[in-house]
């Protein structure tokens, strides 16, 4: 199991948002950071993401995925670290 950070930006209609909101949630696990920012826990790997994701975006579209690692910092309120800390297994 792994931290993603997801990142994306959509040009086109609400249905692309809809399809991708869903396909995201159906991960492990994930927390919303920011409107079209969050971070994934699963055990796929960033191409396997984006393999999934690819299908509810448009060419006009950006996507970025890739493995966060375990060296953070940050103002985040609390459940947000609670959040992250638990998905690398650290504690505050």
């Amino acid at each position: 199991m792994a931290v993603y950070f997801v990142s994306y930006k959509l040009s086109k209609s609400l249905n692309y948002y809809n399809a991708l909101h869903e396909t995201l949630q159906s991960y492990e696990a994930w927390m919303y950071h920011q409107d079209t920012t969050l971070l994934l826990y699963t055990k796929e790997s960033s191409k396997e993401i984006y393999n999934r994701l690819k299908p509810c975006i448009d060419d006009e579209d950006s996507l970025l995925i890739f493995r966060v690692r375990n060296d953070k910092e940050g103002w985040l309120a609390p459940e947000s670290w609670e959040w992250i800390n638990s998905a690398f297994g650290t504690k505050l």
